[in-house]
This record gives structure tokens, sequence and C-alpha cells, in this order.
């Protein structure tokens, strides 16, 4: 397996086979990468400057902008794993860098919006049931699909669906905490929001009753930063519209409450410095 150069930044190939191949820009991104290239420029001053996957790609660009001009190839992470993290961890001090384990990306991920794969909907190739079935736009992910270009499979079930508009939305809800801590009230017991994101699929209600099912939550997390109970939805589009109230169904010690939630636009976090360069 190697890392070759190319003319917009780099291709990893195993003998005829091209694994991965990662565009990038020249010029400083002000990025994670920046600080990964910045590390592996501190480690390795001789011709040893990428790292291996999808990832290794990205430093490319700030390394050429530091003027990295050495062959690419890979870092021996048997070797120089500990060293390659103390440098990016030193390097990224002055940027508040601090290491993350999957709970906190997942908790990031629904902050942000972002679908997971088997979690909020479930791959084409893993569909079993009909009920499992979703498409670009229900999703939200219409901005993706090209009707226009050549034939592909699924096209005109797609140009029908659009015309007519999806069944179901994607949607995002915001909790009422108040109303859950009345529930933990009931059994004298303080409120208790999740410490960690969840990933199910959770009911979502038209009416505090129960008798109306309208859809699922399928993940969720107390957000820090927003300071509210968030989750990503998928809802009957007649229920999905922005503002509207639901109910998302919560167990307390065994019993089971529709907590009201109103339906709010995703993503949940979206900082303008997400968008700048």
């Amino acid at each position: 397996m190697k890392i070759e150069r190319t003319r917009r930044g780099a291709r990893i190939r195993e003998g005829d086979v091209i694994l991965s191949e990662i565009l990038a820009l020249p010029g400083p991104t002000h990025s994670l990468f920046d600080l990964l290239a910045a590390g592996i420029a501190a480690l390795a001053p001789g011709p040893r400057v990428a790292m291996l996957g999808f990832a290794g790609g990205g430093v490319v660009a700030p390394l050429r902008a530091m003027g990295w001009n050495h062959p690419l190839c890979c870092v021996d992470l048997s070797g120089d794993a500990e060293p390659l993290w103390d440098a990016i961890m030193d390097t990224g001090r002055a940027y508040g860098l601090q290491p993350a384990g999957n709970h906190a990306l997942d908790m990031v991920r629904i902050e942000a919006g972002l679908l997971l794969i088997d979690v909020d909907f479930v791959s084409a190739r893993h569909t079993l049931f009909e009920v499992q079935r979703t498409s670009p736009y229900e999703l939200g992910l219409g901005w993706m699909v090209k009707l226009d270009k050549d034939f592909f499979v699924g096209r005109e079930a797609l140009r029908r669906e659009r015309k007519r508009g999806p069944v179901w939305n994607t949607v995002g809800i915001v909790v009422d905490v108040d109303a859950l801590e009345e529930a933990f009230a009931r059994f004298r017991m303080p409120l208790h929001l999740p410490y960690t994101s969840w990933n199910a699929a959770v009911p979502v209600y038209a009416d505090m009753d129960r008798q109306h099912h309208i859809g699922k939550a399928t993940s969720g997390t107390w957000s820090p930063i927003l300071k509210s109970y968030v989750a990503i939805c998928r809802v009957q589009t007649s229920h999905g519209e922005l503002g509207r109230q639901v109910y998302l169904e919560e167990t307390v010690e065994g019993q089971r409450f529709a907590i009201p939630a109103k339906i709010v636009e995703m993503p949940f976090f979206d900082p303008p410095r997400k968008r700048d360069l």
C-alpha cells in the first residue's frame, strides 16, 4: 500500500486498486488538518509526511502551504503513534484542541443535524422491509438529487416523489425539559437528562394521549452548547411544519409519558464560523 501525489491531492493505492482519492486545494485550510500537518512536520523532518487512511489526504494542502516538498508516503504508526499524538496535541494547544471520544462526536453530530446511517435511516443495501425504506427527499437530502442528469436507477420514482411531495419529513425537535422535570417529580426524583447521546426508535405523537402516532425520534442528546434537549425525528409530512408541537415518548420508572416538544430547523447548531475560510 502506498500514497502517491496527484495534481489535485493524494491517492492511496494498493497494487492496481485505488483505495481512496482525496482532493486538496493549495493553501492553509485553518482546520484540524493544519494541526495534523504541523504535527507530522515536527515528527518527520524527512520524507515521511502523510498518515495512512482517508484523513491522510487532508494534510496535503497544509503541508504544501508550509513549503513541504518531500515525496508523500506513510508514517509508521506502529512506532511513531505516541510521538505523533504528542506533536499534534502540543501544536493544537494554542487552538484549544481537546481529545474527544465517540460519545462526544455523536453529540456534535446531532447538534449539526447530520444523519447517521443505520441509525437515522437504513441503508438501501440492508433494507428488508417496506417500512424501513426512505428516499433522499424524506431525509432532507433532496439538494443532492440531480434529476436532469443521465439515467440512473430510481430516477423516475424520485421525479414522481418530487412532484407529489414526500410522505415523511426529517426534522429536529427541542424537548420541553420543564414538562420532563414534572414527569420525574411524580416519583419525587430530580430531572434526569441524557448525559450522553442516544440512538433508538422513540415514538412521536401528535397528541398528549398518545393516540395519534406520527413518527419516531432516532437520535437525541442534551446539548451543552445550546442548553437544550434536542432530537432528530422522522414524522409524517402533514405534521412536520416548523413550530408545531408534538409529543416525544419518555419512560420514567417504567411508566410512559408524552413530553411536549417543538419542531425546529436543523442543524440545531449552525455557527457562521463553520463556513469561514
